[in-house]
């Protein structure tokens, strides 16, 4: 896979010049990936995760075969040089490979390189990260998603409404349900058990999560 953008750095992003999630998050779980197959009715399944910090959960699918993907906007010499839980090694060996830099309100598209045709994935996540860009630069994420699902793929998200420096766009419920059905998305529930930091049910009392089809 191939990575097409002019903005590989989030420089208008907090997360940015301080990468509290990207230096150090880097989870993958048994149960996570299995979840995964499950809601993507295969086996085999191809698979985004944007804000991926660490990207765990990618170079674990990677290496077993499947198409996977990470995109990261954080500075990459902070998550290189202060790093914790292996971010570093998995960038240093995966970069280009299953790790891609890219600011997510930016357009960008991920290829095989050859017809510069956008892959279209079983399924897309974003962990935590919704939250973090402006409200402004929520549309122009959202078209990234829908250029990179597929027809019948499953956007999965957790929102995090904890107030804070990163978090640019703390919304209620409501507003997210609004925003996703004005961009063509149909919510069917949230029937996802894990996430890649959990072995079991992710939502805390200041989380909230969508599974999404595009109609």
């Amino acid at each position: 896979m191939k990575i097409k953008t002019n903005y590989p750095d989030a420089l208008s992003s907090p997360d940015y010049y301080d990468p509290i999630g990207a230096k150090q998050d880097n989870h993958s779980n048994e149960n996570y990936l299995a979840d995964l197959a499950r809601v993507a009715g295969k086996d085999k399944f191809s698979y985004l995760d944007l804000g991926c910090a660490g990207g765990q959960s990618v170079v674990d699918l990677h290496s077993r075969g499947h198409i996977a993907c990470g995109v990261e906007g954080s500075d990459l010499n902070i998550m290189l040089n202060h790093s914790l839980n292996h971010v570093d090694k998995n960038w240093k060996l995966y970069k280009d490979i299953c790790l891609f830099k890219a600011d997510i309100t930016k357009p960008f598209l991920l290829s095989n390189g050859i017809d510069n045709i956008a892959h279209k994935f079983d399924i897309v996540t974003a962990w935590d990260v919704l939250e973090h860009p402006k409200e402004d630069n929520i549309p122009a994420v959202l078209e990234n998603i829908k250029l990179h699902l597929s027809e019948t793929g499953k956007f999965i998200c957790l929102i995090n409404t904890t107030p804070g420096h990163h978090h640019q766009c703390v919304k209620p419920f409501s507003w997210w349900d609004r925003i996703f059905r004005e961009h063509n998305f149909v919510s069917i529930g949230w029937d996802f058990n894990t996430s890649p930091r959990h072995l079991s049910n992710p939502l805390g009392d200041e989380d909230f999560g969508f599974i999404l089809q595009l109609k």
